[in-house]
């Protein structure tokens, strides 16, 4: 008898588990972008995971075929067919031989990814990138007016701030160098160098300002020779 009862115990709570709808998985992809096997002759397309666990966004980039360059990048949600958004600024030129011109990165250290599309290069190696950044809050992308103009941008690890660096000559000795640090929602200024030639001097005239209050002022001046 109890043999039974346990038997029937049992099958009676085997058929309600079965009844009772599981939580699904949670996803723990970590953050970053994955090309998209896609038919010959569509456009380039990556599925992205903005932070580790959220669910991944499909980029698409619109190439204009007779410019060679991105037009615009659509955004849709991984199973829909309708763009939930179009980042609308476009490549300035065409990337370099052998160079992508998208990527993500966490540029405000907030934990998601942004994204870069390489806009203009120069001779010199200075890279100018379309920049926008993620809002969470609202789950669109904004476009960044302030480091869209940031030469060859790159994130401080472990700090809302980016760092520019544009040469200008001399084999890379003419330079500027600029640090932004995110404030209350804007970009602002904490530190900048920059060295240029002085014929007069016949050297190089290295200078560099920090952000003391609401100003940069000048903490230093070095003469630089050959």
């Amino acid at each position: 008898m109890r043999t039974k009862l346990r038997w029937a115990s049992g099958t009676l709570l085997a058929a309600s588990l079965a009844c009772t709808r599981q939580p699904a998985p949670e996803s723990s992809e970590p953050a970053g972008c994955a090309p998209v096997k896609m038919p010959g002759g569509s456009a380039p397309t990556y599925r992205c995971t903005l932070r580790s666990g959220e669910p991944p966004v499909m980029v698409r980039l619109v190439f204009d075929s007779a410019a060679r360059t991105v037009e615009h990048i659509e955004l849709r949600r991984e199973g829909d067919t309708l763009a939930f958004q179009v980042l609308a600024e476009s490549q300035e030129e065409t990337a370099p031989d052998g160079v992508f011109p998208f990527e993500a990165r966490d540029l405000d250290a907030d934990g998601w990814l942004d994204f870069m599309l390489l806009s203009m290069w120069g001779a010199t190696g200075n890279t100018y990138h379309q920049v926008w950044r993620w809002d969470p809050r609202a789950s669109r992308f904004a476009h960044d007016s302030v480091l869209s103009i940031t030469s060859s941008l790159v994130p401080v690890p472990g700090r809302p701030c980016v760092r520019g660096h544009a040469k200008g000559g001399h084999a890379g000795l003419i330079y500027g160098e600029e640090e932004l640090c995110l404030e209350r929602g804007r970009w602002v200024t904490v530190r900048t160098e920059t060295q240029d030639w002085n014929e007069s001097l016949g050297a190089y005239v290295r200078e560099r300002k920090a952000r003391r209050g609401n100003e940069l002022v000048v903490v230093g001046v070095d003469t630089v020779r050959r």
